[in-house]
């Protein structure tokens, strides 16, 4: 990647992430097999998000090898903790010229903090843009 091309991308992180606003997932209903109304979830507005103008996605993995390097020492960090929900150990991680960009479903604030810090604390990473999303409650 050149320069430019990793100078853009860090922009337009950084510009998503300050234009970013949180929505509430938007449930619509749907029959089940007895009768009653069950909710499903829609997930419109985050798939427009993640395909919006600038989102970095896995394609954006840098190929150098300090950040595959980055990518895996916290992939390897997140799956060797049992104590982080299936959403958490399923978030993507993208790295750039030592930029690492945070995605995904978490369970709770604690847990986005907590893979924040072990993204910032990982060795080579200058910057980290945590875009982790805490997924509301399942309410029965």
């Amino acid at each position: 990647m050149t320069k430019l091309t990793s100078i853009a991308f860090l922009a337009s992180v950084m510009a998503f992430a300050a234009c970013s606003q949180e929505k509430g997932d938007v449930v619509a209903k749907t029959p089940d097999q007895s009768g009653y109304g069950q909710q499903a979830p829609n997930n419109t507005g985050v798939n427009e998000r993640d395909r919006a103008e600038g989102m970095p996605t896995p394609m954006d993995q840098g190929q150098s090898e300090v950040d595959i390097t980055i990518t895996q020492r916290i992939r390897q960090t997140l799956m060797a903790d049992d104590s982080f929900s299936l959403d958490a150990k399923n978030i993507k991680v993208i790295a750039l010229e030592r930029a690492v960009a945070l995605r995904g479903p978490v369970a709770s604030e604690s847990e986005k903090a907590r893979i924040g810090q072990i993204a910032e604390t990982t060795p080579d990473v200058i910057k980290v843009f945590n875009m982790l999303e805490v997924k509301a409650p399942v309410t029965h």
